[in-house]
């Protein structure tokens, strides 16, 4: 499974649950029942934010008598046993001859590429798949501080990332390897032609109504 992510190149995690060893297993009712009233003492005493978590850990720890701690030791003891296993047999299948992709992302394919594909009679462009929806380009603003101000600067940061649903089933189609035809609406301006250029780098062809104006 990670071996396949890896393949598709899409730059996710994968997430794996780790079952809990008997040894730890024991007396999680009364571990529980710490953790709840931990939380309940935190409450009372008005702690909040990041200042909850060593709070109720301490708390838990002096609720079981340290049972919790030896608890906890166990579980990490246990998901870094399971991980290296992981690693390790992930490690010999993308090094064998077999390995699904040996972990590479489907090479994107030029537009000079396209273009000589399309002069050999578009025999290319048969069976593939087209894909017709909605292509944005998103921008996350998230300032430092809490609270804003009506005047002046407020630091943060500023993040953008490409969406659309048109878009993103396009590019999962693309990272599968079989290029499809997609046609979209974007604007006539430096973001269209930023979603214009990402579409590019994955070989996907494109079609894209300019609308706007330029400012």
């Amino acid at each position: 499974m990670i071996e396949s992510s890896l393949a598709f190149g899409a730059g996710n995690g994968v997430l794996i649950a780790v079952p809990v060893p008997a040894v730890a297993s024991a007396g999680g009712s009364e571990i529980e029942q710490a953790i709840q009233q931990a939380l309940t003492d935190a409450k009372n005493a008005g702690v909040t934010g990041k200042a909850v978590t060593p709070f109720v850990l301490q708390r838990v720890n002096e609720l079981t008598g340290g049972k919790s701690l030896q608890v906890n030791v166990e579980l990490v003891r246990n998901n870094a046993r399971v991980g290296s296993h992981i690693a390790v047999e992930l490690s010999q299948l993308r090094s064998s001859a077999g390995g699904v992709g040996r972990g590479r992302a489907p090479r994107a394919r030029g537009r000079s590429e396209d273009r000589r594909r399309a002069r050999d009679g578009g025999r290319e462009t048969e069976g593939r798949p087209v894909v017709v929806g909605g292509a944005v380009l998103d921008f996350v603003a998230k300032v430092s501080s809490p609270e804003i101000k009506d005047e002046g600067t407020n630091p943060g940061t500023l993040r953008q990332s490409f969406g659309g649903v048109g878009r993103n089933i396009a590019e999962c189609l693309a990272r599968l390897g079989t290029r499809p035809f997609f046609i979209s609406a974007v604007g006539d301006d430096d973001s269209g032609q930023l979603v214009e250029d990402q579409l590019q780098t994955l070989g996907m062809v494109a079609r894209l109504g300019m609308v706007g104006f330029r400012c």
